[in-house]
């Protein structure tokens, strides 16, 4: 059995645990949804803005894996595969929805850290409050205003740290594709946030 070790922690790899579970050992699925059950659940929240919607598609994406796990062939990382099943399942849901409601509460911590930490001499006042809850806004504002395919590319790159190669496996485009969308995205950004950075 190949293990990796993870946190002092013996981990399997992921091939061996598709293996296993092919050959019908299905708590090395239970094994593999635990393992990135976070980060799929983080991304489609991320990309929906909805705790409910990401839940059903994190749900989605599991059961959608286990179906077809049968058919992986192992010519990208499994964790590659995963994700464009969960970019599957979050463009279904986003196709569903008229309107999509868009929170995305860690991107905007880490944007008002970073606002703390320029401006971490001064007192929390009700200013500076009204300031993070103005930039909060703008931020889902401009996230909003992105087309679903600029946004899910950002948000894999910024958020989830996936190299452009990963990222155009997962969206299935090419890596200039996907470099060209994160531009437009950063561009875009940029354009509405240029006030907060002043």
């Amino acid at each position: 059995m190949q293990c990796i070790p993870v946190n002092g922690v013996l981990e399997q790899k992921d091939e061996v645990l598709v293996k296993r579970v092919v050959e019908g050992d299905i708590s090395a699925f239970g094994t593999l949804v635990d393992k990135y059950k976070s980060k799929i659940y983080y991304i489609a929240y991320q990309m929906t803005g909805s705790r409910s919607d990401a839940d059903d598609i994190a749900q989605d994406t599991f059961i959608k894996a286990y179906k077809a796990l049968g058919n992986y062939r192992g010519e990208a990382a499994f964790y590659t595969w995963l994700y464009r099943i969960l970019m599957n399942c979050c463009m279904d849901q986003l196709r569903k929805r008229k309107r999509i409601e868009y929170k995305p509460d860690d991107l905007l911590e880490l944007d008002v850290d970073s606002l703390e930490r320029t401006k971490s001499a001064q007192i929390h006042s009700p200013l500076r409050e009204a300031e993070a809850h103005e930039l909060r806004d703008a931020v889902t504002e401009a996230l909003e205003s992105l087309p679903a395919k600029h946004r899910m590319v950002l948000v894999l790159h910024e958020l989830d740290g996936m190299a452009h190669q990963d990222i155009a496996r997962v969206v299935g485009c090419s890596e200039g594709t996907v470099r060209s969308r994160l531009y437009y995205a950063r561009m875009k950004m940029r354009q509405k946030l240029r006030k907060f950075s002043e």
